[in-house]
């Protein structure tokens, strides 16, 4: 006969927050999106700031794998190019991809938590296209990796980056300046 191991109930091994106990905690907290952490218009700072963000995330075991083999790639260890995340709503998706975005983004201002030492993250210049946002008439806001935005229509959209020729060999100065944030339209 096997006994079984015995296991504490869970309100012994994990703590509550403050705002969880007193029925302060906003459901907002929860609606991450990646267009507002790119953005950084500090609308939901728990998933805005790198700090907040990994203070709260538990990286799973899937989560792990995937981050590293995305660091791997961005460092030129790897050729596995193509990741297809396939999960159901509420699966990580999105987690995932702010998870991918602060790592990258800016690894030195990353906080010292357990969390974040145990990645490799090169710096990488990121693009995302939150397809959720763009509106066919008013085009959508988008940063540049020279931390200026701009508006741009649809088509515009979708190659932002080669019309205002922000990708330079040293990501320090755009090959092109424009005058202001909005690329023009190409003539026809």
């Amino acid at each position: 006969m096997t006994t079984k191991p015995s296991r504490k109930p869970w309100h012994e091994v994990v703590q509550l927050r403050d705002d969880l106990k007193t029925g302060e905690l906003s459901l907002a907290v929860f609606a991450a999106d990646l267009y507002d952490v790119v953005m950084q218009k500090g609308r939901r700072p728990v998933y805005e700031n790198p700090a907040e963000f990994f203070a709260l995330t538990y990286p799973t075991y899937s989560l792990r794998g995937l981050v590293k083999d995305v660091c791997l790639r961005l460092a030129g260890k790897s050729d596995k190019a193509y990741r297809k995340l396939s999960v159901n709503y509420g699966g990580g998706k999105t987690h995932t991809l702010i998870t991918l975005r602060h790592l990258v983004h800016d690894p030195t201002a990353l906080p010292d938590l357990p969390a974040v030492r145990e990645f490799e993250a090169p710096k990488a210049r990121v693009a995302a296209l939150c397809f959720d946002k763009i509106d066919l008439e008013k085009g959508v806001e988008t940063p540049g990796p020279m931390g200026l935005s701009g508006r741009s229509g649809i088509r515009g959209a979708l190659s932002l980056f080669s019309l205002r020729g922000w990708m330079a060999s040293d990501s320090s100065t755009p090959r092109v300046r424009t005058k202001n944030a909005t690329p023009r339209r190409p003539n026809r």
